[in-house]
């Protein structure tokens, strides 16, 4: 845990996956995946009217990506979006 939080350590298959499946699926407060811009999450090239489908972690010589099945619109707030 972190400060009382869930931390999520990665399997030894996930270690040495090119792709995390685990969280798959997973819906969340769209929020919260805006807020991951002030955590170091880049968000990803706008596509046709302005929607937004991934976000990028850097981690050092590697990065993350993280896609979002849904989307959303550079300049929406997060009272517009739908989880």
């Amino acid at each position: 845990r972190q400060l009382d939080r869930n931390s999520y350590a990665l399997t030894e298959a996930e270690r040495n996956a090119s792709e995390l499946i685990r969280w798959a699926g997973r819906k969340c407060p769209s929020g919260r995946v805006m807020g991951l811009a002030n955590k170091g999450w880049i968000k990803g090239t706008p596509q046709d009217a302005g929607w937004i489908g991934w976000m990028i972690k850097p981690l050092g010589r590697w990065s993350l990506i993280m896609e979002i099945d849904e989307g959303f619109a550079v300049g929406m707030s997060p009272a517009e979006l739908s989880a």
